[in-house]
């Protein structure tokens, strides 16, 4: 058996490895065929926060017992690892292997660099919070979601006091109405007591959720929380463009 010493670092080697290989394909779904730069910014953010990290393993140590050829486990694969049957599909394979290779790093780090490990364990929160991000910006598919990508970029017409209308959606701001089912969307207004968790918890992935912004800072808090529109001032419509393709309604 090997002594202890190559052992760890094969893992952090391994394992840094993998991680900076998912992070690139989703930063590339993410930038290239999304065009999302708020997204491309934190995945690529995360990207140069683990490569920081890693230098914490010199690399001469790590290439000193890096054993491609002998690694048992590049024999071993399953046929579903060459199959991808969609886009959702590369992205899902991917979040799992960037989150299972930080938890790696964070264990193995421990022995040595508890600092390193505490950094990897925030990575991988962060890297569940863009899942969910990414999920709710581009893999919902639902007849609704594609009315909103449509009208993006339109105004929401209010109805009254509590309803308004983007296109063929009905949105309301009222819980009761929302509850039973009488709106598509659901938008969580300045003055209301809900948050996107409470929302979602409550009424499921089939009414839309929107937030209405009032900054920017505001605006990319809110996307990270999985909603599925903005609505805001013109102006700060102005400042968002080019910067995410989550549908934004003027208001």
């Amino acid at each position: 058996m090997p002594d202890s010493a190559s052992i760890y670092l094969r893992v952090i080697d391994a394992s840094a490895n993998r991680a900076r290989e998912a992070l690139r394909v989703i930063e590339d779904f993410v930038r290239f065929i999304h065009d999302d730069a708020f997204l491309a910014e934190n995945f690529k953010t995360l990207r140069h926060r683990l490569a920081l990290n890693i230098l914490k393993f010199p690399l001469d140590q790590r290439l000193t017992f890096r054993e491609t050829l002998s690694d048992v486990g590049t024999q071993i694969t399953t046929r579903s690892e060459f199959q991808r049957s969609s886009l959702q599909a590369v992205l899902n394979a991917n979040f799992s292997r960037l989150q299972e290779s930080l938890r790696s790093l964070e264990e193995f780090s421990k022995l040595t660099q508890p600092e390193a490990a505490h950094e990897f364990e925030q990575m991988r929160y962060a890297a569940y919070t863009l899942q969910r991000a990414v999920f709710f910006t581009f893999s919902a598919d639902s007849a609704n979601h594609r009315k909103l990508r449509r009208a993006a970029g339109g105004k929401l017409i209010p109805q009254n006091k509590n309803n308004w209308r983007i296109a063929e959606i009905s949105v309301t701001s009222d819980w009761d109405q929302a509850k039973n089912g009488d709106a598509d969307a659901f938008l969580i207004t300045p003055d209301s007591a809900e948050t996107v968790r409470f929302v979602r918890n409550w009424l499921g992935l089939e009414i839309l959720i929107g937030v209405w912004v009032q900054s920017q800072e505001e605006a990319s808090q809110k996307l990270l929380e999985g909603i599925d529109f903005l609505a805001g001032p013109k102006e700060l419509l102005t400042l968002l463009e080019n910067r995410t393709v989550i549908p934004f309604f003027e208001i």
